[in-house]
């Protein structure tokens, strides 16, 4: 493999990494980061050794990943009958949780977050804490289905490659 080959495999696989960084923390975008290690990719590659069809398969599971980050989190945080106020508290939580105290105060500051904008809106704290577990149940679901297909993209790749 010539210099230039090993720079973009290098190159891709530090944006796939941060891609699953991106997972945890809300505040990198995930999805974008593997798209663009995809794009990389196949600039260099030309289409040549991975077909279009491989590439139009892993550009739909890029999309079903923008749906699972959006999906998870809401049917969560909804099925725990917390407000579209308690999703915006979680997200300011886990920006100002993500600063102060990295991966533990993002999860932390999420929960917080939509606990205090529930109990702003309702005044309920049985709700509100509640509202807080759906929310982090399906923020860990999420992760946990984004991993799954960035696993399924990144072993696709690799077969593509090898095959």
């Amino acid at each position: 493999m010539e210099i230039l080959g090993l720079i973009i495999i290098i190159l891709v696989i530090i944006l796939f990494l941060l891609g699953v960084i991106g997972v945890f923390i809300p505040t990198l975008p995930d999805t974008f980061f593997i798209f663009l290690g995809l794009l990389v990719f196949a600039a260099y590659d030309r289409l040549g050794r991975v077909s279009i069809w491989i590439y139009g398969g892993l550009l739909l599971l890029l999309v079903a990943l923008l749906v699972v980050d959006y999906v998870a989190t809401v049917v969560g945080t909804r099925k725990a009958g917390a407000s579209r106020w308690a999703l915006a508290g979680g997200l300011l939580g886990a920006i100002i949780g993500v600063i102060v105290g990295n991966i533990i105060g993002l999860f932390l500051g999420f929960f917080l977050g939509v606990i205090i904008a529930e109990l702003l809106v309702k005044g309920d704290i049985k709700k509100s804490l509640r509202a807080g577990g759906g929310a982090i149940l399906g923020f860990l679901s999420g992760v946990a289905v984004k991993l799954v297909i960035i696993f399924i993209i990144v072993i696709i790749l690799v077969l593509a490659l090898v095959f």
